[in-house]
């Protein structure tokens, strides 16, 4: 889901919701992920000259979840996101 605001003919301001939900994380179906929320927001300018100018800030909230995540082996693994993203 993501909500755009133009202030200004030349300024685009978005802000992102991204939901992941819960998944099964063996083929049994036992152990799962409970999924996350992230948000994120984004900037664009439009400057003289035909220059475009983008901020961006990926996981506003610095929110703790897993890229990635399996059970194998009677063990769990997760791969952690990087966290807040400025860019």
């Amino acid at each position: 889901l993501a909500l755009h605001f133009r202030p200004l003919d030349s300024v685009d301001l978005q802000l992102r919701w991204l939901h992941q939900g819960s998944y099964f994380l063996d083929a049994a179906n036992l152990h799962y992920y409970e999924g996350h929320d992230i948000a994120d927001f984004r900037a664009t300018v439009q400057l003289n000259g035909g220059w475009t100018l983008q901020l961006a800030l990926d996981n506003v909230f610095d929110t703790r979840f897993a890229d990635r995540a399996d059970f194998a082996f009677g063990t769990y693994r997760y791969f952690p996101d990087p966290g807040r993203r400025f860019g």
